[in-house]
């Protein structure tokens, strides 16, 4: 996302590998972000206009806007995993159980999710298909 060397100064930063330390590609970054007016403006309201502005402040701007922009609270999939057992069609119900069967880091949550998801991976398993690879599963179409 920097570019490549040559192209601008953060580029050449982290294609040098300066990426942590005074003058690395975040301070450059913090300081072309301070450049630009709109920007500075919305930064003195968040941190205040006394301040200056510093990367972790850039760093936790677009964490809050990562975690409002990208939250999803009502799709079919968190109603699924609410307790709404008919928000998922029977396929995405056996997609979700092999996906998770299938994953080894997700066994750790067998034990401790919510019941439903034990009771999800019970009925695939019962049904014969956990034994099947999603490779050799087919979907009529």
């Amino acid at each position: 996302m920097a570019g490549y060397p040559g192209e601008n100064l953060i580029a050449d930063a982290i294609g040098a590998e300066i990426i942590h330390g005074p003058n690395d590609a975040w301070q450059k970054i913090t300081v072309n972000v301070e450049s630009i007016n709109e920007y500075r403006m919305t930064f003195d309201w968040i941190i205040g206009k006394d301040r200056t502005l510093h990367n972790t402040d850039i760093g936790d701007t677009l964490s809050q806007l990562i975690t409002y922009k990208f939250r999803a609270t009502d799709s079919p999939f968190d109603k699924y995993f609410n307790g709404k057992e008919d928000a998922l069609s029977i396929d995405e119900t056996a997609g979700i159980a092999i996906f998770m069967a299938r994953l080894p880091a997700l066994h750790a949550m067998k034990a401790s999710s919510k019941p439903i998801i034990i009771s999800a991976l019970s009925a695939v398993r019962n049904s014969g298909l956990a034994k099947t690879t999603p490779m050799r599963m087919r979907v009529a179409a």
